[in-house]
């Protein structure tokens, strides 16, 4: 099949089914068993026959192999993505244009995760089947793929987690995931035994599988390149109201160190276009040194403004000071805290942190009338 999006139902029996294009019935572990009149997991590139042990995941690793669709997905006869709430739950399930909708802004469709509260998702799992399931593929992970190795020993230690094995993903995304998947399960299989496991346990890799779906690479320490807005907005903390601030990222890639040229290394850069919104505050420190506080507003687009604290030194402190509210402003600069001491008392003070721009560069600009 080649589609815009396939979404498989995995069912082992006849039921009632979405209309919806999008979904595609398949009847799972297929191989011997009456065709029920949906698409078999047996055809093509399969492993159809590992059904009782990998469950719906033998649909999954059919829509890898055999499936060129530009989105990939996985439900089941019983559960499904929900656009609304509705008492007729056929008339909720989410429809092509809602998930085409979601996936203009996301490249994965996960469920809610489950929440465990008093439990890990390690001690949940040891409780209801065998601890040794989870040990082999911590052993495996940490041989094969020691980038994931952190993630999966903190995913153990959450108390939440994603399961069902249902998801929609962007091909990319799908077919990298079902890789990493199945080369892990695969290699699990051949060194657990489970042949004095119930027929319950015994779909050993079917349970595994949903505790890997949160795992992933083990980020920290690592260069990223990031681009998108600095935004403000304002949190209520009592009788008071406290500027937060935040990167919006629309765009960002993980970078090697030699990938950076040199002049660039140093890439905190930001450019501000916006308008004095209160009489900047000129004033020197304890050790002479000039600077300015201006709260510069950046309108949006979508009909609101980011109020964005910045802070500049010498003369362009001394420039900033005689600005008027309502002034026009080009900024260069880049994102910075700054630790400071506050007094709030006769003898009292306290250490606070500021997040600001630290101004490099500021121009006046000459609004048309």
């Amino acid at each position: 099949m080649n589609k815009d999006i396939s979404v498989i139902i995995a069912a082992h029996k006849k039921y009632k089914m979405p209309e919806d294009g999008m979904y595609i019935p398949m009847q799972v572990g297929s191989q011997g068993k009456p065709d029920i009149g949906y698409i078999r997991d047996n055809t093509g590139d399969n492993i159809s026959d590992k059904n009782r042990n990998f469950c719906e995941l033998t649909g999954m690793y059919w829509l890898w192999k055999n499936d060129n669709s530009n989105v990939k997905g996985l439900v089941h006869y019983r559960r499904y993505f929900l656009e609304k709430k509705c008492k007729d739950k056929w008339e909720a399930i989410a429809s092509k244009d809602y998930i085409e909708g979601i996936l203009k802004d996301y490249d994965i469709i996960l469920p809610k995760m489950r929440n465990y509260y008093i439990e890990t998702n390690y001690s949940q799992y040891i409780h209801a089947h065998h601890k040794i399931d989870l040990d082999l593929t911590r052993e495996i992970i940490a041989e094969k793929y020691s980038e994931y190795f952190g993630a999966y020993d903190k995913s153990m230690k959450m108390t939440k987690g994603h399961r069902f094995n249902m998801m929609i993903m962007k091909k990319k995304y799908f077919d990298e995931y079902c890789e990493w998947l199945f080369d892990i399960l695969f290699e699990l299989e051949k060194r657990l035994d489970i042949s004095g496991y119930s027929d319950y346990d015994a779909r050993v890799f079917g349970f595994v599988s949903e505790r890997l779906l949160d795992v992933t690479k083990y980020y920290r320490g690592r260069k990223i390149e990031v681009s998108g807005q600095f935004r403000s907005y304002n949190r209520h903390e009592g009788v008071k109201n406290k500027l937060v601030l935040s990167i919006f990222v629309r765009e960002l890639r993980f970078i090697e160190d030699d990938e950076v040229p040199e002049e660039q290394s140093k890439s905190n850069q930001i450019f501000l276009d916006g308008y004095v919104c209160k009489p900047p505050i000129y004033r020197k420190t304890p050790l002479g040194r000039e600077i300015a506080d201006i709260l510069v507003a950046v309108n949006r687009p979508y009909g609101k403004s980011d109020y964005i604290p910045c802070i500049a030194w010498g003369r362009n402190a001394r420039f900033a000071g005689g600005l008027e509210v309502g002034s026009h402003l080009q900024i260069c600069g880049r994102v910075q805290s700054r630790e400071y001491t506050k007094k709030i008392g006769e003898e009292e003070v306290e250490k606070r942190v500021a997040y600001e721009v630290s101004v490099s560069k500021i121009d006046l600009v000459e609004d048309e009338e």
